[in-house]
């Protein structure tokens, strides 16, 4: 990779994110939070699609969070990584 990256826009989202995962095209955000469960963002036109509530989290609300290679699954890390619970949720991305 060569060149300068710029910076097209911030979001707040609220304490507690731990990483932030992309669809397989990149044009949709999943951001862990401990207030909102996971925010659903539109990365295209930089503003919140919804939000994904994981079944339980521990105090520090969810963990880590990746996408599986076809997109159709989130998997969640649950409690963080200060007080992991050793549980991993597979949420289904299919309607999204």
């Amino acid at each position: 990779m060569s060149g300068t990256g710029q910076l097209t826009a911030t979001e707040q989202r609220g304490a507690g994110g731990t990483g932030v995962a992309t669809s397989l095209g990149g044009h949709v955000g999943y951001v862990p939070t401990v207030q909102a469960g996971i925010v659903v963002l539109d990365l295209r036109n930089h503003k919140e699609i919804g939000t994904i509530q994981p079944g339980t989290v521990g105090l520090l609300g969810p963990g880590a969070i990746a996408i599986s290679g076809n997109g159709r699954r989130l998997c969640l890390l649950d409690g963080g990584f200060l007080q992991p619970s050793g549980t991993v949720q597979v949420i289904s991305l299919s309607n999204r």
